[in-house]
């Protein structure tokens, strides 16, 4: 299962993680996935074959920056194309939860 969006989806992410943290006694139990800022991003119960994860992303959409040199510069987004960074992880994943809310 993975949760896709911004931080009101990673919020709904750390609810279920917990849960499921303290749902299991043993710590190694429940192996967390690490980030390269050492921030959480998932969760393996590899007795169950369940992977919870967390993928951040602003947009949901396809954003082409005028110059990706400056993330804050002007730039287009195709609302028909799907942001790439996590569609490509779809074939990773049996569930996806997606929050466009904001």
């Amino acid at each position: 299962m993975v949760f896709v969006g911004d931080s009101v989806t990673r919020n709904t992410f750390e609810s279920l993680a917990c849960l499921m943290y303290g749902f299991y006694d043993m710590p190694e139990d429940l192996a967390g996935i690490n980030m390269a800022n050492g921030m959480k991003r998932g969760f393996v119960r590899p007795a169950c074959n369940f992977t919870l994860a967390f993928h951040r992303t602003n947009f949901m959409v396809d954003l082409k920056l005028d110059d990706p040199a400056k993330p804050k510069g002007g730039g287009v987004m195709d609302l028909s194309k799907p942001d790439e960074r996590w569609m490509r992880r779809l074939a990773q994943h049996d569930i996806f939860v997606i929050n466009t809310c904001h």
